[in-house]
């Protein structure tokens, strides 16, 4: 009873990703066709809908333009930013070096 269930699941499944991949706004490819059609793919990435790569029916990459990657990806700070934007108060740190000399050392 269960393995019928799973393999009606499994019908179901596949009959939706021939759906999508049938609909006007394609974004699921199969690997072979994703390789021999690639410019449609960059195309379509390039308009905003991210394009999904499939390998042995499983999704295996999504191609997105570069604009979109641009924007999804966290900015970087520097130093001086991360140190103003902490919610601490630093003017307590003591940053001054030590006059002192270093300890002799005998080897």
């Amino acid at each position: 009873m269960i393995i019928r269930a799973a393999s009606r699941v499994e019908k179901i499944l596949d009959s939706l990703t021939r759906f999508w991949q049938t609909a006007l706004v394609k974004n699921i490819w199969q690997m072979q066709q994703a390789k021999s059609q690639f410019c449609a793919v960059a195309e379509h990435a390039v308009g905003g809908r991210p394009q999904v790569v499939t390998k042995h029916g499983r999704p295996f990459v999504v191609i997105v333009g570069a604009e979109d990657w641009k924007n999804a990806r966290p900015q970087k700070k520097t130093l001086l930013e991360a140190l103003r934007a902490c919610p601490y108060d630093l003017s307590d740190l003591d940053l001054a070096r030590s006059k002192e000399l270093p300890r002799p050392l005998s080897l």
